[in-house]
């Protein structure tokens, strides 16, 4: 999965948790980067394979986990709590800018090479029909476009293998737009000033999981998302907790040593 900065990486978490119903069982999914995602009974946790970083989703607990490995450290707190420490980081980190360097912080922190809108993002999707099947699961295939170019092409499933781990989508509903609105507002922009903060976007990822993105920033087609494999395991409450001996910090201390 490319770096999508700070609110891209959250989003990108969180819309894969759009499911329903309940098992004991749990899924790992595999990327074609070597990305892994494990999911059990509304918990999510995502791996990247080129990254130190790992956070950890509770839907039904609203709890979020940030766990730095390099620093051996972890942080945890519900999403309030998230969106309140993030706003002090984001404040103090802004203190002293100038208005150039202010813009240059956001546009990193919103994903690098984007732009920052003018003006809210015209979003619009487009169910483009059967998609065929991803890592073995068949999929719907969805175009998005923002002010009439093409943003992405989603390919999503309702798979009961990874839906059957959610109970809930009110719940994971209200994490998506709450914790988008505070990355927004805490980078300085008004709400749904990127795509992913739009309600076109967010309620997208109600209709399945997503298992292949395909992105077109810069005009080319780049591969943002591709599941490759899908394995059945039973995952235990340990493989969602913090890690054994790595020191507890305030969600302000780790996010500050993150950035």
């Amino acid at each position: 999965m490319k770096n999508r900065g700070m609110l891209g990486s959250i989003l990108v978490v969180l819309v894969a948790l759009g499911l329903n119903s309940n098992s004991q069982a749990g899924v790992v999914l595999v990327d074609s980067q070597g990305s892994e995602t494990f999911i059990s009974e509304g918990k999510l946790k995502e791996v990247a394979s080129e990254e130190e970083q790992v956070m950890i989703f509770d839907v039904n607990r609203s709890l979020v986990t940030m766990v730095d490995d390099a620093q051996k450290a972890y942080a945890q707190g519900t999403v309030d709590q998230f969106c309140s420490e993030l706003s002090g980081v984001f404040g103090a980190a802004m203190e002293g800018m100038s208005d150039e360097e202010k813009a240059m912080m956001q546009q990193f922190m919103a994903g690098g090479g984007r732009q920052q809108p003018t003006a809210p993002p015209r979003v619009e999707v487009t169910k483009e029909g059967g998609g065929g099947t991803v890592a073995g699961l068949n999929t719907i295939k969805y175009r998005v476009t923002v002010n009439g170019a093409p943003y992405e092409d989603i390919w999503l499933t309702d798979d009961s293998t990874i839906m059957k781990e959610f109970d809930s989508t009110e719940k994971l509903a209200g994490m998506i737009t709450k914790m988008t609105g505070c990355v927004e507002q805490g980078m300085g922009m008004g709400p749904s000033s990127t795509p992913e903060g739009t309600p076109q976007y967010q309620e997208l990822f109600r209709k399945g999981f997503p298992v292949k993105i395909i992105s077109y920033e810069g005009g080319s087609p780049t591969e943002d998302t591709n599941i490759i494999r899908v394995e059945k395991r039973s995952l235990p409450d340990e493989e969602f907790l913090p890690p054994k001996g790595y020191r507890k910090l305030s969600l302000s201390e780790l996010m500050q040593l993150q950035m």
